[in-house]
């Protein structure tokens, strides 16, 4: 229909530029439009013409004659004869497009077929691939073949040169859509490509292509059309879609995994999803599945136990009638780390809070707590220390001796106790270090230690009241908030309603402290007063590298002595606590990968951060990763600094065979050594083509229409050998396309007059 009207393809409009063919200047054509109108109205509404009406109208003044021709009807009227004479004198001036063509038989046309095993999904009794080599062979190549060099790939990891459409097997293991066309542009940078067909679903294992693959693609100006192939919703399937889990932690603590879980034609269905570590399970849950397209998350908190590499597992149970089993399990890795965080907790007085923490903390093997208790004003008492010498000269005054730290408490103490560089310090350790910073209430802390006057005050997640007065020994209830009931520090039943019973439960607190209102990047997990009146008791929030929390209370120990000696509530809130305190503290040397696993592909990227011992960033280290692989063999690279990042190394390589990869990577400046760290990462090949089976439309519509090029169904499947003529990629020509014999243009005319005569008609003669 579209042609029928407007004689040309739609790509013609899309890709042409309108010009006019006659030569005439453009602003002859306006004025002589406006000159068409005005003659026009001076027919209709000039008074001469006035004496067409009734003789008992005559005698009215100029004026009234002029504002009774001058009705609704009559300006229509005019306005159809107006737009006529435009019409007519826009077509005399031979309206055109002008529009880049690739020139016959002088430019190269490449044809990618999707190779991966998702083609072979089959669809009323055909797989993808065979669809895609039928439409190929009886309505794309032939006539491609016929104007241009066509040459054929196929794409799995990258893009392979064929003989043929029949060599194409569906046999890859990977689909790498943005790593091909960035290899394919490099191979044929030096021939005129014209364009690029990719006939595939869309089912990438990356799910995206990045924005450096796609310049790469986009500066030759290649335009890329897409065939997607394949149904766009989920049949009979169940898919868990993604695991996400942080990759790094520290031994016997807690994480927390989300599931996100997909099906299709099992809405409502009872399934088990199961979480192992190291094959052994650590949690499941029964659910259901979601009624409708959309993923449901779930979120299970596990233990990792010991130091080590470990591979986390994901799983759901089949669904009767599932037509897919091989998409049930995702997996992840985790490096447990052995090394364990210290935390330094500072206390003004003996209280009972102190007494209870460190006794909660004496059976966690993970991490080292470290207190001082200011026993007199010039007396110190330690536990926890190293050896004779750490603290004995009080809190730390160098940031070297700060630093060794990952976290730091300080409950009644007041502020003017520290120096002012003890301070700045402390501001530093956050900021800068990323440590982790947790004040409690207190008759000297908070508010009341004058800490809204400090330079800790704004690293805080609520705001200080400045005076005193602000702690209270009255009792005060718990309350937990939404966000609590999600966060790892407060989770003291997996099962969230049980949960919430238990803290429901919990006896009131010995005491409480008034803060202000919390900041715009809080998480208030606890709130304590009353319904209409309640603050926040327990809240956190990231600053800088670091994270910092309130505790607006000293008084938690009576959860311990009023509950079950062997009630371990007070135990669990405190561990919990303390570990989330440290456990995003990097080290001096810390490493981060792209990805824990590889999928069916081998590209990785490897960035360590190199600190010294006051944190400042070395810009002058040597690092190299020394690579054990599976075969046993060791590698060794090195990482190159990072241009614009201070203290940052960054190394991209590849891995070829499958397996468990132990990488140590060692700073070194000179002969010294900064520091070292350790990382896993695993390839796993055969497994990401079992994923995303359904056709990745928005996919395929976003890379053609970013490179110019256009996405087209298989019922559209005729017309890309025409469409792809037009292009200003490789060799071209300039062609004109007259317009004005567009069938378009007749029947508006036509349309035109036809609308003037029966409004008149109707209406009477104007």
């Amino acid at each position: 229909m579209f042609e029928w009207l407007f004689q040309y393809p739609r790509i013609v409009f899309d890709k042409g530029t309108f010009t006019f063919l006659s030569g005439w200047p453009a602003w002859l054509l306006v004025t002589l439009i406006v000159l068409a109108a005005g003659v026009l109205a001076w027919r209709l509404f000039w008074p001469e013409a006035i004496e067409a009406l009734p003789r008992e109208q005559r005698n009215f003044s100029f004026a009234d004659r002029l504002r009774l021709r001058l009705t609704p009807k009559g300006i229509v009227v005019w306005a159809l004869q107006a737009s006529f004479a435009a019409l007519v004198l826009f077509l005399l001036w031979r309206p055109g497009l002008e529009i880049s063509a690739l020139r016959s038989q002088q430019n190269m046309i490449a044809v990618l077929v999707d190779d991966s095993g998702s083609m072979l999904e089959s669809e009323n009794g055909e797989t993808r691939l065979a669809l895609a080599k039928r439409l190929l062979s009886e309505q794309i190549l032939p006539e491609l073949t016929d104007r241009f060099a066509v040459k054929v790939y196929a794409v799995g990891s990258r893009a392979n040169p064929v003989a043929g459409i029949n060599e194409i097997s569906g046999a890859g293991a990977a689909s790498q859509l943005g790593e091909s066309l960035a290899q394919l542009s490099r191979d044929t940078a030096n021939l005129p490509l014209g364009g690029v067909l990719l006939v595939s679903d869309g089912a990438d294992n990356r799910q995206a292509i990045s924005a450096e693959l796609l310049s790469e693609v986009r500066a030759r100006r290649v335009p890329v059309h897409t065939l997607g192939l394949g149904r766009t919703a989920m049949e009979r399937d169940v898919e868990v879609e993604d695991l996400r889990v942080a990759p790094r932690t520290f031994a016997s603590a807690k994480l927390s995994a989300q599931v996100r879980i997909r099906q299709g034609g099992f809405g409502g269905k009872a399934a088990r999803l199961t979480l192992k570590l190291d094959g052994n399970v650590v949690a499941n849950r029964e659910l259901l599945l979601p009624d409708d397209a959309r993923p449901r998350i779930e979120e299970i908190t596990f233990p990792v136990g010991d130091a080590g590499a470990k591979v986390l597992e994901a799983s759901i149970e089949a669904v009767e009638g599932e037509q897919n089993l091989s998409n049930n399990l995702r997996r992840q890795l985790i490096n447990v780390d052995p090394d364990k965080p210290r935390i330094l907790y500072v206390e003004g007085e003996p209280r009972w809070e102190m007494k209870f923490i460190r006794r909660a903390m004496e059976e966690e093997q993970t991490i080292e707590l470290v207190s001082m208790l200011r026993t007199t004003q010039n007396k110190i008492y330690r536990q926890g220390v190293r050896d004779g010498k750490e603290l004995e000269d009080g809190f730390p005054l160098r940031a070297e001796d700060l630093f060794g730290f990952s976290g730091i408490v300080i409950g009644t103490v007041e502020s003017n106790w520290f120096t002012p560089a003890q301070l700045e310090l402390i501001k530093r350790f956050v900021d800068e270090r990323g440590g982790g910073l947790l004040m409690l209430g207190g008759r000297d802390g908070l508010g009341d230690g004058a800490y809204a006057l400090s330079p800790l005050e704004p690293l805080l997640p609520v705001s200080l009241p400045a005076g005193s007065n602000s702690f209270t020994r009255n009792p005060a209830k718990a309350f937990l908030t939404a966000r609590g009931e999600e966060s790892l520090i407060t989770r003291l039943n997996d099962d969230s309603a049980e949960n919430r019973k238990q803290w429901d439960q919990l006896p009131e607190l010995a005491d409480s402290q008034r803060v202000g209102d919390p900041r715009p990047g809080a998480t208030v997990l606890l709130e304590t007063g009353q319904a209409n009146r309640r603050t926040p008791l327990l809240a956190t929030q990231r600053f800088g590298y670091g994270r910092t929390a309130v505790f607006a209370t000293g008084g938690s120990w009576k959860w311990q002595m009023l509950l079950d000696h062997r009630d371990e509530t007070h135990e669990i809130f405190w561990r919990q606590l303390l570990r989330w305190l440290v456990t995003d503290s990097p080290r001096q040397v810390s490493s981060e990968l792209s990805d824990q696993i590889l999928f069916d592909r081998g590209d990785l990227t490897l960035t360590t951060r190199v600190r010294d011992k006051k944190w400042i960033a070395v810009n002058d280290a040597t690092v190299t990763a020394r690579v054990s692989q599976p075969n046993g063999a060791t590698i060794e690279q090195r990482l190159e600094p990072v241009s614009g990042q201070s203290g940052e190394y960054r190394l991209q390589t590849s891995v070829t065979s499958p397996g468990t990869y132990i990488t140590e990577i060692v700073a070194m400046r000179g002969s010294e050594e900064v520091g070292r760290d350790s990382i896993t990462f695993r390839r796993e090949d055969g497994v990401a083509e079992a994923f995303g089976r359904v056709q990745n439309r928005p996919l395929l519509q976003a890379l053609s229409q970013r490179t110019g090029g256009n996405y087209y169904t298989a019922d559209d499947a005729s017309k890309i050998a025409s469409d792809m003529t037009y292009s200003e990629a490789g060799l071209t020509i300039r062609e004109t396309r007259d317009l004005w014999p567009m069938p378009v243009f007749f029947l508006l005319l036509l349309a035109l007059k036809s609308a003037e005569w029966l409004l008149r008609r109707r209406w009477g003669a104007l």
